[in-house]
């Protein structure tokens, strides 16, 4: 009975997170999708700006900073539509096509950080939140992608695995700092925010 109390709690929650703010009017709705828009802008514009340069051909991107945010703020699903639609505004701008494959890399990623994020925000979220991204998301999935996308086949996975395994075990401990930050300072409050905006 305890251990079925708690299932439905969890998937309570989970439903929860993925589904976000409960919009009970068009115009809660037309708010959500404003700030939808906001969120995709401001992704669009971390992706160009907001990185550090790491060698010729790589960097290390905070976009990840506001896919979390549109995650705590809006909801799993909302978030991760906003930064799906970044990375393929994005991806046309700067490159002048879109990978389908990492698209949904993004939309995982931004999944992942409103599932665990949204509801509840503590170190162990936190954390959890990160190792799924960036171990799962990013070294398993968007290295596939890469290697299908870039180097014409599956063949070149070990070799971008390598690459890529580097960046993933600098980028946790940077990710899982950053966030501990935001949660303490920016988190909360912007939730609020979002809130009170939505009615």
């Amino acid at each position: 009975m305890n251990d079925s109390s708690e299932v439905k709690g969890l998937v309570h929650t989970v439903r929860e997170s993925f589904f976000g703010f409960k919009a009970d009017s068009a115009k809660t709705e037309t708010r959500l999708i404003a700030l939808m828009g906001v969120f995709t802008a401001l992704c669009i514009v971390f992706e160009r700006t907001v990185f550090i340069p790491v060698g010729d051909n790589s960097r290390y991107s905070f976009t990840f900073v506001i896919v979390a945010l549109a995650g705590v703020t809006l909801g799993s699903l909302r978030g991760a539509i906003a930064a799906s639609i970044a990375d393929i505004i994005g991806s046309l701008m700067l490159y002048g096509n879109v990978c389908p494959l990492i698209t949904v890399c993004v939309f995982l990623s931004a999944i992942t950080y409103g599932i665990f994020l949204y509801k509840k925000r503590n170190i162990l979220t936190i954390v959890s939140a990160v190792l799924v991204d960036q171990l799962f998301c990013s070294l398993i999935l968007k290295t596939g992608a890469l290697a299908i996308w870039y180097n014409g086949g599956m063949h070149a996975y070990p070799a971008v695995f390598l690459t890529r395994l580097v960046q993933v075990l600098i980028m946790i401990p940077i990710e899982i700092a950053v966030f501990l930050i935001l949660n303490r300072f920016l988190f909360g409050f912007a939730k609020k925010a979002v809130g009170d905006f939505l009615g």
